[in-house]
């Protein structure tokens, strides 16, 4: 790949001073504006970056193991506040996401989908995404200010959140949405599955896969084989010694006879 690459990983929370009433999460690189917390050295030069984080402000998961019942002051997404912040279009460049049912709100709808990304969710990724701007295009210049093709790589986990995290944080980080001509679905986002050109490595278990245990039987099955004929040419060898000790042992008996 040519130029710089940016790698924009979007997997799990965090967000800045929240718009939301009563409700106060500090992340402080939104908060300050500043993403690095230690000035980069002027001995080096800094040809590529890497960005690996979690997204952002999002609505909660269903929890089977408390019944997906809200505690004690906790908003429940039928809330006037929640309906605000919940509601747009929750596709992202690459997938299309419906509306499902709210389980925190039941019997009703609600107004969240579970883990979504909310408005507030939005406007961080994209506060973030003009802070990777200031940092990589204007202070370090490794990322042309067009944003042209190649300068920047996204992946993302394939959620809603992660999808919604990625492609605003790109809005902020170039001033336009990610083209799924240049980022295409399959080599942005990760399914878990492993295929050439597409996302992997941040899969769990990414080793404990079909293919790479039996490449694994069979690099051992080789290592054995080597192991066994080198240690069948050790024996030949002590064997060939061991012969030739006792030709010269005869040949030196001989001559004392003699």
């Amino acid at each position: 790949m040519s130029g710089c690459f940016l790698l924009l990983l979007a997997l799990l929370s965090a967000t800045a001073e929240s718009q939301i009433p009563h409700l106060v999460c500090l992340n402080p690189v939104i908060q300050t504006g500043v993403f690095e917390d230690k000035p980069f050295s002027t001995d080096w030069a800094l040809v590529q970056a890497h960005v690996h984080q979690r997204h952002l402000d999002r609505w909660i998961y269903a929890h089977p193991l408390i019944n997906n019942h809200c505690w004690p002051a906790q908003l429940n997404s039928t809330s006037h506040v929640m309906t605000e912040q919940c509601n747009y279009n929750l596709s992202s460049v690459w997938e299309h996401f419906g509306r499902s049912p709210d389980p925190y709100a039941y019997p009703e709808f609600g107004s969240c989908n579970a883990k979504q990304l909310t408005k507030q969710g939005i406007q961080h990724a994209q506060a973030l995404g003009k802070i990777l701007r200031k940092q990589y295009v204007d202070l370090h210049q490794i990322i042309p200010g067009t944003c042209p093709e190649d300068s920047v790589g996204l992946e993302c986990d394939e959620a809603q959140k992660n999808q919604q995290t990625t492609q605003n944080e790109y809005y902020g980080l170039c001033n336009r949405l990610p083209s799924t001509s240049e980022f295409p679905a399959f080599g942005v986002l990760d399914t878990h599955m492993i295929e050439k050109g597409r996302p992997f490595w941040s899969s769990p278990s990414i080793c404990n896969n079909t293919r790479h245990d039996e490449r694994g039987r069979e690099e051992e099955e080789k290592r054995e084989k080597r192991k066994r004929k080198k240690g069948k040419e050790k024996e030949e060898k002590r064997k060939r010694r061991k012969k030739r000790k006792k030709k010269r042992e005869k040949r030196k008996r001989n001559s004392s006879l003699s």
